[in-house]
């Protein structure tokens, strides 16, 4: 991967979200909130000059790139619950034991219903999985879905970049880069400068040098 010089806090904390273990969010929260520049190096004696983190607008504009970094994570797990009523306070039903267990929920993805019947999908760490199951079984009756249907073999590929804020077209040319090395997209977040695609593991590294290739960070 291209060393990178200079990033903003907002993506240093994206990045962190995601699986990225370079800097923990706290310190990055607390020096955005102080406006206090971080200097990150390696520990090697003859490593090369670091990357700063800082104050977006205080990067130099020829070091800003649309993305700045490509992040993985193979720690999450997928539910989908198949069957369920569409109706008010359904979604309510299903996450607030899940939320009263301590279990973090990320990805939420809910089908368009055509019978009064939906599918609702969400990602959550592989280690409250069988946890997260055991809470909506118990919920079943209450929750009336048909089936569960458990994943853990997948994997959370990021993209993220300030860039994007300002540049179109980032979101088409993720998921073209993806289709050509013959990976499947089963779900998709965005936020202002993160895209998110969940894919299956055994195409995570795959994925990763398609990324890197298309968006210049070899």
């Amino acid at each position: 991967a291209k060393k990178i010089n200079y990033i903003s806090y907002q993506e240093m904390l994206e990045m962190a979200s995601v699986g990225s273990k370079v800097l923990q969010a706290k310190a990055v929260e607390y020096a955005n909130n102080l406006k206090i520049k971080l200097h990150v190096k390696s520990t090697k004696k003859n490593s090369e000059k670091g990357t700063w983190v800082m104050d977006e607008k205080l990067i130099p504009i020829k070091e800003k790139n649309v993305v700045t970094g490509i992040t993985h994570d193979l720690k999450q797990s997928k539910i989908t619950i198949v069957g369920i009523e569409d109706k008010p306070g359904v979604a309510s039903k299903i996450f607030q034991p899940i939320g009263f267990a301590g279990i973090v929920v990320d990805m939420i993805v809910q089908n368009i219903s055509t019978d009064g019947k939906t599918d609702l999908t969400f990602t959550i760490p592989k280690e409250d999985l069988n946890k997260t199951v055991k809470i909506l079984e118990k919920n079943k009756s209450k929750l009336a879905y048909r089936k569960l249907i458990k994943d853990e073999q997948i994997a959370l590929i990021s993209i993220i970049g300030a860039g994007m804020k300002t540049h179109t077209g980032i979101a088409t040319r993720m998921f073209k880069s993806l289709s050509k090395s013959k990976i499947n997209i089963s779900m998709i977040t965005t936020s202002e400068i993160k895209i998110s695609c969940v894919i299956n593991t055994s195409k995570c590294k795959s994925a990763i040098k398609s990324l890197h290739r298309e968006f210049n960070l070899d």
